[in-house]
């Protein structure tokens, strides 16, 4: 077996271009390495930005419904204050409420969000921060709401009956007039992050048709 020695330098120049090209050579493979991994944060942060913005528009379509039915809500609501107060009673209460999205945010907050542009990153934290205010918002009248269809059941209102219907008409009201105001700051906000809610669906009209005929409004 031959062991041949490593030849040595002859001068400052030769090592140095010996060593500049070790130092290339990893300089060009960390590079690479840079590259391929900025490559795929970027794939990451594109996926992510379309999944939000598909989840943002489900959530501005929900928003705009629902201020469409609180124009249905007021005056069924309304009924039920005049049935409280020894009117006659009113049609069945009918709403939908429906819930928010928030699994692609929650999903992607930690991960692929953290390298968007740091406006970006602000403005998308605070329309979900504003969201779930938003979602507090439905509990309490879905609460309310979980009280008018009690009364339902019943063919005339004790004075005890009387009382939690008005409880739950006063919510109703105040939380409504919220709500509204919520809802268009939220579309707005949408707006500004370039997501505007689709159209308003044939099967959607049916049913705020059939909300708003359940409150005898036109």
């Amino acid at each position: 077996m031959d062991i041949h020695k490593p030849k040595p330098w002859h001068g400052a120049r030769e090592f140095l271009k010996e060593f500049g090209t070790i130092v290339l050579g990893v300089l060009v493979a960390l590079g690479a390495e840079q590259a391929v991994e900025a490559a795929h944060r970027y794939g990451e942060v594109r996926e992510a930005r379309d999944a939000l913005r598909e989840e943002m528009k489900t959530n501005t379509s929900i928003l705009a419904y629902g201020l469409e039915e609180l124009k249905c809500l007021k005056p069924q609501v309304d009924a039920y204050a005049g049935w409280a107060a020894g009117g006659a009673k009113p049609p069945q209460f009918r709403t939908v409420l429906s819930r928010y999205a928030f699994n692609t945010w929650e999903t992607v907050k930690t991960g692929p969000v953290q390298h968007m542009p740091l406006r970006e990153r602000l403005a998308i934290s605070e329309f979900y921060d504003e969201m779930r205010n938003a979602e507090s918002i439905i509990n309490e009248q879905r609460a309310a709401a979980l009280v008018l269809f009690g009364a339902d059941e019943r063919k005339a209102l004790t004075p005890a009956d009387a009382a939690r219907v008005l409880d739950a008409v006063g919510v109703e009201h105040r939380v409504g007039a919220f709500k509204a105001g919520e809802i268009r700051g939220l579309l707005d906000a949408a707006a500004k992050l370039g997501v505007r809610p689709p159209s308003v669906t044939p099967a959607d009209r049916k049913l705020l048709s059939w909300q708003c005929g359940g409150g005898g409004a036109h």
